[in-house]
């Protein structure tokens, strides 16, 4: 009974509502199985290095999958800026040369004047040309430009177009001369030094044998298609 002085005095007795009613909820909590006491959550964690040798080594696993990610990171985006420029029409490709050289280029590049810059416009514009030839395509001489100025902030001048287009090549790597498929916009051909050039190294043929040498180098057919 519930220890109250007025439920003594209470005429219901033993059959009072809320003595039956606390009787009930008694013998409902004694049936209840007992609550299990909550385990903490197990975590799966890497073990803290301890030593200074420990912990050296972390951080150099730390960084270097940090230098992996981003190394991976900037060819995709390499890749895709290669991609972009050898996919310009011929009209965009020249609109798109004039503005850049207006708007970004600081300079004019040369392999003496300006060596550093000379050698980044350099692998750039061998970069593209390379995916043009995968393309089975060919490059204009607008195109080669904007490579050039987006990596390395100067344009080529137009008495340098034949030496840069020269060092494009690796005959010896390559076996094949990839400044053939770099082309007038308006002629859809080489310069007039490609041909002699080719000669003086090795390399006496035909323009469409000496672009048909690249395609089966790098595009995988003798074929080329044209923009």
């Amino acid at each position: 009974r519930p220890s109250n002085p007025s439920c003594d005095q209470c005429p219901l007795g033993d059959v009072c509502p809320r003595l039956i009613d606390g009787i009930q909820r008694v013998a409902a909590n004694s049936d209840r199985a007992p609550d299990r006491p909550r385990q903490p959550a197990v975590l799966p964690t890497q073990p803290v290095p301890h030593t200074r040798e420990d912990r050296i080594k972390r951080a150099r696993e730390m960084a270097e999958a940090t230098s992996d990610e981003r190394a991976i990171r900037n060819e995709a985006e390499a890749r895709a800026r290669v991609i972009d420029i050898a996919s310009l029409s011929g009209s965009r490709a020249l609109a798109g040369a004039k503005r850049l050289a207006e708007s970004e280029a600081t300079g004019y590049l040369g392999p003496i004047a300006t060596p550093h810059e000379w050698k980044q416009a350099l692998q750039a514009a061998r970069e593209v040309v390379i995916e043009t030839a995968r393309r089975r395509g060919t490059l204009t001489y607008a195109e080669l430009q904007i490579a050039a100025v987006r990596a390395s902030g100067m344009q080529i001048g137009y008495s340098m177009y034949g030496t840069f287009c020269m060092e494009l090549n690796h005959p010896g790597q390559d076996g094949c001369l990839i400044s053939s498929i770099v082309v007038g916009a308006d002629t859809g051909e080489p310069g007039p030094g490609l041909l002699p050039f080719a000669a003086s190294i090795g390399f006496d043929k035909p323009l469409e044998d000496l672009q048909a040498d690249v395609y089966r180098t790098f595009g995988g057919g003798s074929e080329a298609w044209h923009d």
